[in-house]
């Protein structure tokens, strides 16, 4: 499990989907799940992740480039 919270807010678009793609590849393994804060703005893709809940930000992964 990764739990990321108002820290994606601060970087810019290709530095967010840099480290999703980082939090994919570390998840891959365990079919791990991402958290993201109510301010997170960043968007995992439907290539990384597969949304589970849309109100509270939870993703499951599921594979990694």
């Amino acid at each position: 499990m990764v739990m990321c919270r108002n820290l994606l807010i601060y970087f810019n678009t290709e530095l967010q989907q840099a480290v999703l793609e980082l939090f994919a590849y570390s998840l891959q393994q365990s079919n791990g799940y991402l958290f993201l804060g109510k301010a997170e703005t960043a968007r995992p893709t439907k290539a990384l992740f597969e949304m589970i809940n849309k109100k509270w930000k939870i993703y499951k992964c599921i594979s990694a480039r």
